[in-house]
């Protein structure tokens, strides 16, 4: 048998071995690195960061369907019959809610029926996201018709409201439809409303559940906290509407009607139970133009509660709890506001969670895709906003104030960090009125964006994607009008904090940052070999004792 020869090769020579390796690597790529900079013009260079540029935020926006341009009418199809070649006319201030298959209904608006001028509407729509279809479900195709109320508490399918605009709406537990109040028609006039009405989707009737069918009705608050069948709350529009956990609708501030016989801008919130059909009057004022007490920011506070507005942003978090964002607010006047509030729906306290008690600020927009606690949105009304599923707060557009100068139509995207309480502006532009960038239908790109618009219709899925519809605004090109174009927005985050190369140039396509290959696993490849460079050493010198 052969001897073999067994080659010892020693410890230290190994962690020289390591150390070198590992120069070698990092020094013949961040060289390429460079040389590839100093190809490039002083504007594009690149400049090596060790912190990253973002938030590790992807932000992609998708042109679903719809048109481009501004004004187009629908195309309605058979009422009950999907079809791909359906769509809603051009509208603005639709109402809007997801049932609890994830799909997607319309009601409503100013807008553009078949033909004609445009009005208040009364259609009811059905978008399918599995089938990617609109489907005309009820109402009529025509603008400005009038209701059929038929008697209180009786579903009938000669039924149906009158068309109107800025309503607000509600899918509960069984996916039935709910609708209350907005500017609009009754029986024979305009005006603000305050019906409430309930569309079954098995089958396919409305019935007019509670409120008056007059128009322009004062409210009756009862005592609050204690609910009531002679309860409900006065005509309006611009109102906030959500549901709790329970089943529960509930409705907060908006323009309209008080106890009193006056109208104004409202800070009430209120709550319909569908069991017993009683409304009751939680909390705020029973007065209109009531000014917010904020208390402390982020404490909540039972005797906190935001001033009375209308046109406002809102949303529900993962946990069921009310956000609400701007407006147009009772600061000394009808202004705009940046405010963010939460409602806690356990114990109903507001809390003050960001912005200003000062109106009509510009905002402070920072670097785009960088967190600052120095960054906000301008004061805005008419923005939708919206809640991901880690519980980040998300707003985009409206009407309101960009970085500097007066106020006009935006399409900023903002997410604030309700860890870190951090606003960072995301997408858009920070300068007004700018027409949208549809990109290619059904093709996500960072470089796509809506138009700035307000009195948008919005959706959220349950996947944490964004649905964002219509609105008076900014087609691809020309004026302002009316649209219908349908968007998806999808954002991914970043599990780990790479080495990023940021380029020092803030345009809004920034897509081509580069990220160090293995940059972290070469720092802990040196912290090893220098580790037992000196385990090494240390056990030679006690073999020499």
């Amino acid at each position: 048998m052969t001897n073999l020869k067994i080659m010892k090769i020693k410890p230290i020579t190994i962690s020289f071995s390591i150390i070198l390796i590992s120069i070698i690597f990092y020094t013949s790529f961040f060289s390429s690195t460079l040389m590839t900079n100093e190809n490039k013009s002083d504007s594009e260079a690149e400049v090596p960061i060790i912190t990253p540029k973002s938030s590790g935020v992807v932000v992609e926006w998708t042109w679903m369907m719809g048109n481009k341009t501004a004004d187009a009418y629908g195309d309605y199809g058979t009422k009950g019959v999907p079809d791909s070649a359906n769509f809603p006319g051009g509208r603005y201030g639709a109402t809007s809610s997801t049932d609890i298959n994830g799909n997607l209904w319309l009601f409503g608006g100013v807008g553009l029926a078949t033909t004609g001028a445009s009005d208040f509407l009364n259609d009811l729509w059905l978008f399918n996201k599995t089938s990617q279809e609109w489907t005309w479900i009820s109402g009529n195709k025509t603008t400005y018709e009038f209701g059929v109320y038929g008697t209180k508490g009786d579903p009938d399918s000669a039924n149906y409201p009158g068309g109107r605009d800025l309503a607000v709406s509600w899918i509960d537990k069984e996916g039935n439809f709910w609708l209350f109040g907005g500017l609009g028609l009754n029986e024979t006039t305009s005006g603000r409303l305050t019906d409430l009405w309930r569309f079954n989707i098995t089958s396919s009737e409305w019935t007019w559940m509670a409120g008056s069918k007059f128009i322009n009705v004062d409210g009756v608050y009862g005592t609050k906290g204690d609910p009531d069948s002679a309860n409900y709350p006065g005509s309006r529009y611009d109102s906030v509407s959500w549901n709790d956990t329970n089943g529960n609708l509930w409705l907060f501030g908006g323009w309209g009607h008080t106890e009193s016989g006056s109208y104004g801008r409202l800070n009430d919130v209120w709550r319909y139970n569908i069991t017993s059909s009683e409304w009751t009057w939680i909390s705020g004022n029973k007065t209109n133009n009531a000014i917010g007490v904020y208390g402390t920011e982020g404490d909540p506070d039972s005797a906190n509660y935001p001033g009375a507005r209308r046109y406002t942003g809102y949303c529900t978090d993962t946990n069921g709890n009310l956000w609400i964002f701007g407006g147009h607010a009772e600061i000394g006047g009808e202004n705009r506001m940046n405010e963010l509030w939460r409602l806690n729906m356990t114990s109903y306290e507001w809390t003050w969670m960001s912005g200003s008690q000062t109106n009509n600020l510009n905002g402070v927009y920072g670097t785009k895709g960088a967190p600052n606690s120095a960054n906000y949105p301008g004061g805005r009304y008419s923005a939708v906003i919206w809640a991901d599923t880690n519980g980040d707060i998300w707003v985009f557009g409206g009407v309101g104030y960009p970085e500097t100068g007066s106020y006009g139509s935006l399409n900023d995207l903002w997410k604030f960090d309700i860890t870190s309480h951090e606003w960072t502006w995301t997408s858009g532009y920070k300068t007004l009125d700018q027409n949208g960038v549809y990109g290619t239908m059904g093709i996500p790109d960072s470089a796509n964006s809506p138009g700035a618009r307000s009195g948008s219709a919005f959706w959220t899925g349950a996947d944490g994607e964004f649905y964002l519809f219509g609105g008076s605004g900014y087609p691809d090109t020309g004026a302002l009008g009316f649209l219908n174009d349908l968007w998806i927005f999808e954002h991914s985050i970043s599990k780990t904090t790479p080495l990023y190369y940021a380029d020092d140039d803030d345009d809004a396509n920034d897509d081509d940052d580069e990220t160090i290959p293995f940059g972290n696993y070469y720092l802990l490849f040196v912290v090893i070999a220098i580790i037992s460079l000196i385990v090494i050493i240390k056990r030679k010198a006690i073999l020499k004792k």
